[in-house]
């Protein structure tokens, strides 16, 4: 399983309505916010505050249950389907099977080490990428992944 996340800079200035990509591949098969034409690249930081958010709803409800990530900007989605143990990523026809834990696992180290790279370019006040960071200490919490 991979996950990779990228910043389209267009400038020197940024904020946390910058666009970007996702790419999640895993069972042979990939989803990617990058591969479509016209570009469905998504605005990365409110996406991943959603996907975060979303991820943390499915672990506490304890039952199977399904979540839809939309982009603000495009019409790139991620629909999870927790089903027992594992998540279904869907986008399309396109479904990756995955340990629920171990995604999540992998979800929370990347973007933890992908906002360790941009935080500080970025204004601490801008409220995109406080809500990024707060979802992020939530997601930590509710997980026990430690900080």
């Amino acid at each position: 399983m991979n996950i990779e996340l990228t910043l389209l800079l267009i400038d020197d200035e940024i904020t946390g309505l910058e666009l970007g990509d996702i790419f999640i591949g895993g069972d042979g098969k990939v989803i990617d916010s990058g591969n479509y034409n016209p570009s469905q690249s998504i605005m990365i930081f409110i996406f991943l505050s959603g996907l975060l958010d979303e991820l943390q709803s499915l672990h506490v409800t304890k039952r199977n249950n399904r979540s839809v990530v939309n982009a603000a900007n495009s019409s790139f989605y991620l629909q999870l389907e927790k089903k027992d143990k594992n998540l279904l990523i869907k986008n399309g026809a396109t479904t990756i099977e995955i340990s629920f834990e171990d995604f999540c696992g992998m979800t929370y180290a990347r973007i933890k080490s992908w906002l360790d790279v941009w935080q500080l370019r970025i204004d601490p006040e801008d409220t995109v990428l406080c809500e990024l960071i707060e979802s992020l200490g939530r997601f930590c919490t509710v997980f026990n992944y430690g900080s």
